[in-house]
């Protein structure tokens, strides 16, 4: 039986899209369209689903920014995390928001950082993969 991809039809991603301040925020909940995630493999594919939607929305929202005006006015500097985090607007709470926001600041440069809680998403992914072969 093969594994459900992170692209799949069988994962459905709430997006959420908010506006603070000078801040945008992209936030992802994969669900299974099966409505089951009893095995690692499962839980695993819709984090990694997550994240990719997060990735590429990142990706859209900084492409659409910069087409917006031929000068270059606007630019992206943010950071991607994973984790917990509880949005009740005007408030973004949580881990991942907090480690967002440092790593944010700590750039120096126009470009979105993916954060250590990120990559981990992916090196589970891979270490799970392993381990089914």
């Amino acid at each position: 039986m093969g594994r459900e991809s992170p692209f799949s039809a069988d994962v459905a991603c709430d997006i959420r899209l908010e506006f603070l301040s000078d801040s945008i925020v992209l936030a992802c909940e994969a669900k299974s369209a099966r409505g089951t995630t009893n095995s690692d493999k499962d839980r695993d594919t819709l984090n990694l689903a997550s994240l990719f939607r997060v990735i590429d929305g990142t990706a859209y929202i900084a492409a659409k920014l910069a087409m917006a005006d031929p000068k270059p006015n606007l630019v992206v500097r943010g950071a991607i995390a994973w984790g917990e985090f509880l949005i009740e607007s005007p408030f973004i709470i949580g881990p991942a928001v907090d480690e967002a926001a440092n790593a944010e600041r700590d750039l120096d440069a126009a470009v979105v950082e993916v954060c250590p809680s990120a990559l981990s998403v992916c090196d589970a992914s891979v270490r799970v993969q392993a381990a089914a072969a």
